[in-house]
């Protein structure tokens, strides 16, 4: 359980963090482009694993390897052309200053903010208008609280970004 201390956003000069959040709102548009293709590219690409798998499947057991050789080799040309546009939006991403993402989940994006007790992480999932949300470093996004006090922030990201 998070206590009240544990919830609230670290002492941090208060232009430093509108200007952290002005930033990491400004890149919304961007990543919401690259991070919802990232999103879709890597729900296509389960799809075609799994059906690389029942092809291997049933080669194996009509015991015929050539059976379905010309399906396995169009889809593994997919899932080439998939992987390789995959590595082009992770170059992207990697393009944007001052962010940290895992590529295992990459609808979640932090903007890595140094305070005196440790690494604040401002939180932007995929979906959400603007950057309101917080962790610390050692801390899974799922901890993620609500930016508190800089809401007017957060309202001119909103009108801009409408």
């Amino acid at each position: 359980m998070i206590s009240a201390k544990e919830n609230q956003l670290p002492q941090l000069p208060r232009e430093l963090v509108t200007e952290k959040l002005t930033y990491a709102n400004s890149t919304i548009p961007f990543l919401t482009a690259v991070v919802s293709e990232i999103d879709q590219l890597a729900q296509e690409h389960r799809s075609i694993r799994t059906r690389l798998g029942e092809i291997d499947l049933h080669r194996h057991l009509d015991g015929n390897v050539d059976l379905y050789s010309e399906e396995l080799k169009a889809v593994e040309e997919s899932a080439d052309q998939l992987c390789d546009r995959l590595a082009e939006c992770y170059k992207e991403m990697d393009q944007v200053e001052g962010i940290s993402f895992d590529a295992a989940e990459p609808t979640l994006v932090d903007f890595p903010l140094q305070a005196e007790e440790g690494t604040v992480h401002f939180c932007w999932r995929l979906g959400e208008p603007t950057v309101a949300h917080w962790h610390w470093s050692n801390e899974p996004c799922e901890s993620r609280r609500k930016v508190v006090g800089f809401e007017e922030q957060t309202e001119v990201a909103n009108q801009l970004l409408a």
